[in-house]
């Protein structure tokens, strides 16, 4: 039992070291434990960056997205972030701040001749409960994933192919119980991710100080 939550914590971290790292768990106890700070917070301003790049080696230009978002932290579930700071998250390139199927796509005719580009829709500014880490020399949180809130419900990023981007779809409790009468694809509200994170942040206690104590 020992042995398996080791290795899960070893891929757990491989996979956070690298900034193309796509496949990643999806439970909330493992994402606290691999947090320097789990807070919720209000967001202010969201940055979509577009960054292209001409690699020289290469006839294939690429753009890289990554979303930059100022956020006011309301509640700490982890971490030395007290309530009222000012913090700005950068999500790496392999979040896309849409719900799956809002990607956006470009439009070509029966005879391949471009007729027209249908832009992402990007999710607007909300509440996130976010799970950071932070680098000394980097005056920005790295987001280790988040949920975000719009409108009181909550959705979690999920990879939906590999390769591809991690998106948007609905949040279910996973530690909380749903109420009564929940449908199963309907996004659990925050005051029930809130429930949820308290249980997470209390087990990943545990996840860590088993990692830590060795086999």
């Amino acid at each position: 039992m020992k042995t398996g939550v080791l290795a899960c914590l070893g891929l757990l971290a491989t996979a956070l070291a690298g900034e193309a790292a796509l496949i990643r768990p999806e439970n909330m106890d493992w994402y606290t434990a691999a947090s320097r700070d789990v807070v919720l917070c209000e967001e202010q301003t969201v940055e979509i960056k577009k960054i292209a790049h001409h690699p020289p080696e290469s006839n294939s230009d690429w753009t890289e997205i990554r979303t930059l978002v100022t956020c006011k932290v309301v509640r700490v579930f982890k971490g030395d972030l007290k309530p009222g700071a000012i913090l700005q998250a950068d999500y790496e390139m392999t979040f896309y701040r849409v719900m799956f199927g809002g990607e956006g796509y470009t439009e070509d005719d029966a005879a391949g001749k471009f007729v027209r580009t249908v832009e992402p829709q990007y999710l607007p500014a909300g509440r996130a409960l976010l799970f950071l880490t932070k680098k000394a020399d980097k005056p920005t949180y790295d987001v280790v994933t988040a949920k975000l809130i719009q409108g009181g419900k909550v959705y979690q990023y999920l990879q939906y192919s590999d390769p591809g981007p991690l998106e948007l779809t609905a949040q279910q409790p996973e530690n909380f119980p749903a109420a009564k009468g929940t449908k199963s694809d309907e996004p659990e509200t925050e005051d029930v991710l809130v429930a949820d994170e308290l249980i997470a942040a209390k087990k990943a206690e545990s996840i860590k100080s088993l990692y830590e104590s060795g086999p």
